[in-house]
């Protein structure tokens, strides 16, 4: 009887082991399922981020509104937005003319296309060199140049503190620089920076 005593208790032991490794092999597999998801997420905005940047010659700097001729909000009409922008690097000089502007509010979204010089308005943007690099060439943005696209905001509603806005810089190739940026919470002064 005493060896059968002795098998039962071992037979015990070896249930318990055998519960044991099955919690630590759950456990484990929890954390890989999980380790691997995350890498997943991080992997598609590396992937997407990367994308843009490929896709693009050009990269936002700067984006910032200024009130216009009336006092007061940032209100549709009244509000000039400013987009500086200047070449990637490695990349081939890009013409201004070829650029198509998309600027979006939580309530409207407007399409802007260039003037072709320094004049601006709700449909089209001018634009002006903040810096001319040494290869700099009228209506191209090259190497070292520094350029500031310029339109006044048409949009259906004011901007608001703490809005979610974007700005896309399509390119005639279809390459297409998106810049998402969150409006201040608070809307005081002359010159407003969104970005970055």
């Amino acid at each position: 009887m005493n060896s059968h005593v002795k098998k039962a208790q071992q037979g015990i032991g070896v249930i318990i082991a055998f519960i044991m490794v099955v919690i630590v092999v759950s456990i484990a597999a929890s954390v890989i399922t999980s380790t691997a998801s995350s890498l997943e997420s991080v992997s598609n905005e590396v992937n997407k981020d990367t994308s843009n940047k490929l896709s693009s010659s050009v990269e936002v700097t700067q984006v910032y509104i200024t009130k216009g001729p009336s006092i007061g909000e940032f209100q549709s009409g009244v509000a000039n937005v400013s987009a500086v922008l200047k070449l990637r690097a490695g990349s081939d000089a890009s013409r201004i003319d070829e650029l198509l502007l998309q600027f979006g509010t939580p309530a409207s979204s407007q399409s802007i296309y260039s003037s072709g010089d320094a004049t601006f308005d709700t449909s089209s943007f001018g634009y002006r060199y903040l810096i001319q690099g040494g290869k700099y060439q009228e209506g191209y943005i090259n190497e070292g140049d520094m350029v500031e696209l310029i339109f006044t905001f048409a949009g259906s509603a004011n901007i608001q503190e703490g809005d979610n806005l974007l700005l896309n810089v399509v390119h005639a190739d279809g390459g297409v620089v998106p810049v998402d940026f969150t409006a201040p919470r608070s809307l005081i002064g002359d010159v407003i920076y969104l970005y970055p």
